[in-house]
């Protein structure tokens, strides 16, 4: 289920929203009821057959075009892990198992949430493509909703950067490739998660959380929104 409209002031309750645009209009709102889908590719159906057909070609989620949260600091990628290093390298056909057997929750298209049509990694500005792994959701919505979030989880070893290759994924519970804002770091910080990054390599870096204990008030602090 879903209803088209402009600019939508706020998301519709039970209701997610992409932003979305063809050859012919301007960017505009549509609002999904991701309850009513059965699995994450019936939402991209609905999605390239009614809005994108006339911009992209079939077959072309993960090689022309992407999903991505428009939140704040830290914005979901609606994809597989692979995608952490093969973003735009591959077609939605190669990953049709994943998006068969994933339901709309599970890769975070929820309601409440919103979202964007990115057709190339430059739409991402000077953003990361990082992978995240994670054991708690409010870690990520901590660093999405507060722009010094993420510098104090670096710094207290709550999250570190990481090598894709050498992230062992049956020890987290949140498995997912995300785009970082890394502007509020401070410049030291800055500098070495551009290092950590170069440092782990074409097959891509990942942002994990540590086994560090998180500072309970901290948290809360963060969480509430900037």
């Amino acid at each position: 289920m879903c209803a088209s409209g402009g600019e939508l002031s706020r998301t519709p309750s039970g209701f997610a929203t992409i932003a979305v645009s063809n050859n012919a209009e301007k960017e505009f709102t549509v609002a999904f009821q991701p309850s009513a889908f059965p699995n994450i590719e019936s939402v991209l159906d609905e999605v390239f057959i009614n809005y994108l057909s006339t911009r992209f070609d079939p077959f072309t989620y993960g090689l022309e075009w992407v999903l991505v949260e428009d939140g704040r600091h830290c914005n979901r990628i609606i994809g597989p892990w692979e995608f952490v290093c093969d973003l735009f390298k591959i077609p939605l056909m190669s990953i049709s198992k994943w998006a068969l057997s994933t339901s709309p929750d599970e890769c975070g298209f929820a309601p409440g949430t919103r979202w964007r049509v990115c057709s190339n990694l430059s739409d991402f500005g000077r953003n990361y493509l990082v992978g995240l792994a994670l054991n708690e959701l409010r870690v990520l919505m901590a660093t999405d909703r507060h722009p010094k979030a993420l510098g104090a989880f670096l710094r207290d070893d709550v999250l570190a950067v990481r090598p894709f290759d050498t992230v062992e994924i049956e020890n987290y519970k949140l498995l997912q490739p995300a785009v970082i804002d890394i502007s509020y770091l401070r410049h030291s910080q800055s500098v070495k998660f551009h290092e950590d990054v170069l440092r782990a390599g074409a097959r891509g870096a990942c942002l994990v959380q540590t086994d560090t204990p998180i500072d309970g008030d901290w948290l809360n602090h963060y969480q509430e929104r900037y």
